[in-house]
């Protein structure tokens, strides 16, 4: 643990965080596993977040992984990635997983192959104490062939598999299982599935197998919704 964040980049371009174990800073919204400020062209991979060096015993950060006011840099942030061995696991932590905002900026935030409250193995579920996956005001986000589950369980707290806002006509949603395990267990996120607010544009799931979302388990209350949208426009929901 540290008396601030794990990994902290500021006005840093380029930078490729890959295969730690950054757990234990908490506190604060500052106090983060991994934080950036005013910082692009951030690739993170293979890095254990909130849990430690098994992949199944929570280590919790605050927040797991925080694009903090970003709004100066338009270069993309790329949060795991096409292989499996890109795979980052952010569980545990006691805030968000991933909390990310482009402000409205052109530039372009990728999410794919991670665990967002499963353990490495799989079947361990842990959670995380806010959203899993939360994502604002990227012109392009792609968030693709993750695992999103138990958001908000661990502390009870309104908490989402995947939150957008504010997202451009080039984001997609797709290739997900969210609320489910790969091996089909049920592990529901607190407030629903998937959620979306002032959104143009916006693709969940799409016309292939690989596209579809897998949206599933996501029953903690008789209001909890697989998928929720709000004040957005031209969204299309298909294959899922």
């Amino acid at each position: 643990a540290n008396t601030a964040t794990g990994i902290h980049l500021n006005y840093t371009n380029y930078p490729t965080i890959a295969s730690n174990v950054v757990g234990g800073n908490t506190g604060g919204t500052s106090l983060c596993g991994i934080y950036g400020v005013f910082s692009g062209g951030v690739t993170i991979k293979a890095n254990h977040v909130g849990v430690g060096l098994d992949g199944v015993t929570a280590i919790p950060n605050s927040i797991g992984i925080y694009d903090g006011n970003n709004n100066v840099n338009t270069l993309p942030w790329v949060i795991g990635g096409p292989t499996v061995a890109d795979r980052n696991i952010i569980a545990g932590n006691t805030s968000h997983g991933t909390s990310t905002s482009g402000l409205a900026k052109s530039f372009a935030m990728t999410m794919q192959n991670n665990y967002f409250g499963l353990g490495a193995d799989g079947t361990t579920v842990l959670g995380n104490g806010g959203n899993n996956i939360t994502a604002t005001g990227y012109t392009n986000s792609t968030i693709k062939d993750n695992v999103s589950v138990w958001a908000g369980m661990p502390n009870l707290s309104t908490a989402y598999g995947i939150a957008m806002s504010g997202s451009g006509t080039a984001s997609s949603i797709t290739g997900n299982f969210v609320g489910i395990t790969p091996s089909g267990v049920a592990a529901g996120n607190r407030s629903g599935g998937i959620s979306v607010t002032a959104a143009t544009g916006l693709k969940i799931g799409g016309q292939t197998t690989g596209e579809r979302n897998i949206i599933s388990g996501n029953s903690n209350a008789a209001t909890t919704p697989g998928i929720i949208l709000g004040n957005s426009a031209d969204t299309v929901i298909e294959g899922n």
